[in-house]
């Protein structure tokens, strides 16, 4: 049976093609115009294992806040990613 004879160490290490979506959420207090301002952008990488794909995902995202005097600035970092088709 191939399945059974197709460890799990060969399954992690399949390499494939991926597109993330990275999306950008960047919001500042007191309120200003123009804000919060979303971008969304799209990455590509081949030939990257899951593990890797998710280890970008996981290097890239998350949340930073910077306070400038009276202003408080705050980045929101999400990544999503599929598999290319």
């Amino acid at each position: 049976n191939f399945i059974s004879s197709c460890g799990d160490d060969e399954i992690e290490n399949v390499k494939k093609d991926w597109i993330f979506t990275v999306t950008t959420v960047v919001s500042v207090q007191p309120e200003m115009e123009g804000y919060p301002m979303t971008v969304v952008q799209t990455v590509e990488m081949d030939e990257v294992t899951e593990a890797e794909a998710n280890k970008y995902i996981k290097d890239n995202s998350g949340t930073a806040t910077v306070a400038m005097g009276e202003m408080t600035m705050t980045t929101t970092i999400t990544i999503t990613k599929e598999e290319k088709p």
